[in-house]
């Protein structure tokens, strides 16, 4: 949960220390930026499938471990299907979070035009350039997103079994 309480920049930080460590030239690459949301927003996407899957009713999968299902199947067979949505869910709210992530995004991939510029490094490089233009297109554009990715995860969420968000 730590990526969701330090700042990114001291996440990005971080990662770069581990990138450098592990030398696979992924420093200031798109992999750089995809790699730096993805650690940013990924409790995001736990959080939300953990509160799917503890959602579950324990004795069903209890049941079917006394009928012989291996871990596996029970995975396969019961959780995942009565978790999907919490899990897709959380998935769409940590993709719209990764695609917000501006710290640790330009310590570890910069911002290299064409290459690894991310909106929201855009609207920052539009900001303090003079002649950088306005930025509004790309903060309306973010905002759709964000709040069309919120709206579908609570949607998701919602439909849920056993949802305690129903209303």
């Amino acid at each position: 949960m730590s990526p969701l309480v330090l700042p990114p920049v001291v996440v990005g930080f971080g990662l770069l220390i581990v990138l450098r460590w592990i030398g696979a030239g992924m420093l200031f690459t798109p992999w750089a930026a995809i790699i730096a949301g993805a650690v940013v927003s990924l409790p995001l996407l736990v959080r939300t499938v953990r509160v799917a899957v503890e959602q579950i009713d324990p004795r069903l999968e209890l049941a079917a471990a006394t009928l012989g299902a291996s871990r596996l199947r029970r995975w396969l067979t019961i959780t995942l299907p009565l978790a999907w949505r919490g899990i897709v869910g959380g998935a769409v709210l940590a993709w719209a979070r990764a695609m917000g992530e501006f710290g640790a995004t330009i310590i570890v991939a910069g911002n290299m035009p064409g290459r690894t510029t991310t909106i929201p490094v855009a609207v920052w490089t539009k900001i303090q350039t003079p002649t950088g233009g306005s930025p509004l297109l790309l903060v309306v554009a973010s905002m759709v997103l964000a709040l069309a990715a919120v709206a579908c995860s609570e949607w998701l969420v919602r439909r849920s079994p056993n949802s305690s968000a129903k209303s």
